[in-house]
């Protein structure tokens, strides 16, 4: 895979959902929250559903997103619908101070491993790179480090289990399988 202006869009569109965490972090309620990410998420997947079947109105979101899409997601629904649904999940699953380190972790690591994965991995693993894990683990390690009530064990083998989930998980799409793995495992151990 190249770092093409596709991808770079994806990362920067990934990273800006760091915004849903930091919105639950200083401002709004679970309930809140919670309502407002259900809302969206039921309109993303009418918008999917419209753009699969090719209608009128599919074609054109399928244009305006047209930037941020994979060849391989024009017959599939986008990793972006997953995003909102790991947001959701995550949530309402796990207390404030789970939850947001969690999909910060998402929202920064996933995109780092890429940014940097991508144009410099030269020792792979897998579909990945030894390059690309190691920055998402630093840089999960450096989110996490910003949270002082998770303690280091916790915060070392949340980063280390996001590594591994985003490296080698197949089965369930990263945006939901990242926040919630690194959730249960900082739950653990606080």
């Amino acid at each position: 895979m190249k770092l093409t202006p596709v991808e770079i869009n994806r990362k920067l569109i990934h990273t800006c959902s760091a915004a849903i965490p930091l919105l639950y972090w200083f401002w709004l309620p679970a309930d809140v929250m919670i309502l407002g990410l259900v809302v969206i998420n039921l309109a993303f997947f009418v918008i999917e559903y419209q753009r699969l079947l090719g209608t009128r109105v599919g074609k054109l979101l399928e244009w305006l997103f047209k930037p941020a899409i994979r060849t391989q997601e024009a017959t599939k629904v986008t990793g972006a619908a997953f995003v909102f649904l790991g947001n959701l999940a995550t949530i309402a699953l796990f207390p404030k101070q789970i939850a947001v380190p969690a999909l910060l972790v998402l929202s920064i690591s996933d995109s780092f491993a890429a940014l940097i994965g991508i144009p410099l991995g030269k020792h792979p693993i897998g579909e990945k790179s030894i390059e690309g894990s190691l920055a998402f683990f630093i840089s999960a390690l450096a989110v996490l480090a910003f949270f002082p009530e998770i303690g280091w064990s916790a915060k070392i083998l949340g980063a280390l289990t996001g590594t591994l989930v985003e490296a080698f998980l197949k089965q369930i799409d990263d945006n939901i399988a990242i926040p919630l793995s690194v959730a249960v495992v900082i739950w653990a151990f606080i």
